[in-house]
């Protein structure tokens, strides 16, 4: 699975379900990451 590249793509990880509890978009957003302008994708979506 490649490293999504349009908001479309991200969505549709965003909604891979983890566990019963978690899904995958509440590990994407990061605010560290907004601060220093930093994209909080995952480069291996397959591992992730």
């Amino acid at each position: 699975m490649k490293s999504p590249r349009s908001v479309r793509a991200l969505e549709r990880l965003g909604r891979v379900r983890l566990s019963e509890s978690f899904f995958l978009r509440e590990f994407l957003y990061s605010e560290i990451s907004q601060i220093e302008g930093i994209p909080n994708i995952p480069d291996n979506p397959g591992i992730a």
